[in-house]
């Protein structure tokens, strides 16, 4: 049973060596992402997907199976048919922080075989251009004035996003109103739209946008700035 979680993706080409030892495969494998197209799961399960398809000259399909901040995604492969035909692509938190903030209907433990972690990433907290803080340290003071009056998204309760969103606020001391997507990439448009006034997202994810003045970097959580985005700093 060869089922794939990772948190972004690197290197997909040394995932299943045994698989292909077992002539495997010999027909399309369908590749699981939870989220909607455009977020990170989604584009490194497609840059995935290519390596993979060209290394076993066999079709890798990407398909989006969203809702429930990932969980449905997962759920549906959890109950798919063990012959290494369905493959899982998404952020490790679904595993281990989704199981404890909400009702899922798989074992994380049971139902998964994991292949391998292929990538991490750090998180950038991007605010929209009308939001009244152009540093870090402006934007803290900012939401300090209006606890609760600023809304953050997420690509769902209980995804890397929103867990990195709440550690951020919460060592700052800050209250923020969370509203969940279905992924980042529609957590993007209503970020550059002002729908929502915060957004932690990935270097990947982000740097699309940079240049567009619809959305303002603040700072990394790395502890070294991204070569991505250089004139980004640190959260620390």
């Amino acid at each position: 049973m060869l089922r794939v979680f990772a948190r972004a993706a690197i290197a997909a080409s040394v995932l299943f060596t045994t698989a292909a030892q077992a002539a495997w495969p010999e027909r399309p494998v369908t590749i699981i992402v939870p989220y909607a197209a455009g977020g990170l799961s989604d584009i490194m399960a497609r840059l995935t997907a290519a390596q993979l398809q060209a290394s076993f000259k066999q079709t890798f399909v990407v398909q989006n199976d969203v809702g429930a901040a990932g969980t449905i995604g997962a759920n549906n492969v959890a109950k798919a048919k063990p012959d290494g035909y369905t493959l899982f692509f998404g952020p490790i938190a679904l595993f281990t922080l989704s199981p404890l903030t909400m009702k899922v209907n798989y074992d994380a433990n049971k139902d998964f075989v994991p292949v391998s972690i292929v990538a991490s990433t750090p998180f950038v907290i991007t605010v929209n251009e009308t939001f009244p803080a152009k540093t870090l340290k402006e934007f803290i003071a900012e939401v300090k004035k209006k606890p609760g009056g600023y809304t953050y998204a997420s690509a769902g309760a209980g995804s890397t996003t929103h867990a990195a969103s709440v550690l951020f606020l919460k060592t700052a001391g800050l209250d923020m109103v969370h509203v969940p997507y279905r992924g980042v990439g529609p957590a993007f448009t209503d970020l550059m739209a002002g729908n929502v006034q915060m957004l932690s997202a990935s270097p990947v994810e982000l740097k699309p946008h940079v240049g567009s003045t619809k959305v303002r970097p603040l700072g990394i959580s790395s502890k070294e700035r991204s070569r991505h985005l250089p004139n980004v700093p640190t959260v620390s």
